[in-house]
């Protein structure tokens, strides 16, 4: 059982925070409410659950889960990615400048 608890009332099963330390207060979430299982996002900041996909059979909805959490995560490595190519690059064109200065 999680520690996250929506103001919507529902029980939260499996909760995991965003990995971008820029998005803190968002995690995604299984939890039961009026009989189905739900897939959410919960924003901490106000305490609600967004985004949802609701299913009659648990292993539907983990197996959603599994997709949006695994489909932040590669998003979160594509940026991480693209910003140490973008400081490769940078690094790169002072390098060359401060060679071109040096001859």
């Amino acid at each position: 059982m999680s520690h996250i608890k929506p103001s919507n009332g529902a029980n939260v099963f499996i909760a995991d925070r965003f990995p971008h330390s820029g998005d803190w207060y968002l995690h995604h979430v299984l939890a039961k409410f009026n009989g189905q299982w739900v897939t959410w996002v919960f924003n901490e900041i106000d305490n609600a659950c967004h985004h949802g996909h609701y299913f009659d059979k648990l292993l539907d909805a983990l197996d959603d889960y599994g997709i949006r959490h695994g489909e932040t995560t590669q998003n979160h490595l594509k940026a991480l990615a693209e910003q140490a190519e973008e400081q490769a690059m940078h690094e790169a064109s002072i390098a060359a400048i401060y060679e071109g200065a040096a001859q």
